[in-house]
C-alpha cells in the first residue's frame, strides 16, 4: 500500500512538473501589445519590427549590448538584443532611439533626443504628466515612462512594457 501511494505521489509530482510550467516560466509568452513611443508596440519580434520601419530610418544591431543564453534543462533561454535607430523623429524632435528585445519580444525603448529639455517639455505636454518634476509615470496600462541619465552622462526617456520588464527581473532573480 505504501509503495502504491509513493508511486502515485511520484507520478503526480512528475505531472505537476511537466504541466505546471506556464508560459511566463518559459519566458516567451505573448500578451496583447501596448503602444510605447510613437507607433512602436511591445511584443513585436525583431524581424517584424525591422520590416515595419519606414525606409527613412537607418538602424543597426548593437552586438556589444547583446546578452544571450540559449537555455538548458535547468534554465529557460535569456536573450536581450538592442537595435539603434539613428535620427528618429518624435513630437518634432530628432534623436537616437534604442529598441530593446527580450527573448525576441520588443520590451522597451530609450529615446536620446538632440534637444532633451525641449523634447521633455513637448512630451510632458503630450502625456499631461510633468516628467521634469516626477521623473517616472505609468501612462497607460502596462506602460511605464521614465527619465534618466545613462552611464556616459546622456539624458534619455524610456518607455517599457512592465510585463516584459517584470519577466526579465523574474528570470534574473530565479536563474542568474
Amino acid at each position: 500500500m505504501i509503495m502504491k501511494n509513493a508511486r502515485l505521489l511520484i507520478g503526480f509530482i512528475m505531472l505537476a512538473t511537466v504541466f505546471g510550467c506556464t508560459d511566463s516560466e518559459r519566458f516567451d509568452s505573448m500578451e496583447p501589445p501596448v503602444s510605447l513611443i510613437d507607433d512602436i508596440v511591445s511584443y513585436q519580434s525583431l524581424d517584424v519590427f525591422k520590416a515595419s520601419l519606414g525606409s527613412g530610418y537607418s538602424w543597426e544591431l548593437l552586438p556589444d549590448q547583446r546578452s544571450s543564453f540559449s537555455g538548458d534543462k535547468y534554465r529557460p533561454p535569456f536573450e536581450v538584443e538592442s537595435l539603434l535607430i539613428r535620427d528618429f523623429f518624435h513630437l518634432g524632435h530628432r534623436g537616437n532611439l534604442l529598441v530593446v528585445f527580450f527573448n525576441n519580444r520588443l520590451a522597451k525603448t530609450l529615446f536620446y533626443p538632440s534637444n532633451y529639455d525641449g523634447y521633455l517639455a513637448a512630451l510632458s505636454s503630450e502625456i499631461e504628466v510633468d516628467l521634469i518634476v516626477i521623473k517616472e509615470a505609468q501612462v497607460r496600462s502596462h506602460v511605464r515612462i521614465w527619465v534618466a541619465t545613462d552611464h556616459q552622462g546622456n539624458n534619455y526617456i524610456g518607455w517599457e512594457d512592465e510585463r516584459l520588464a517584470d519577466e526579465m527581473i523574474k528570470w534574473i532573480k530565479k536563474y542568474a
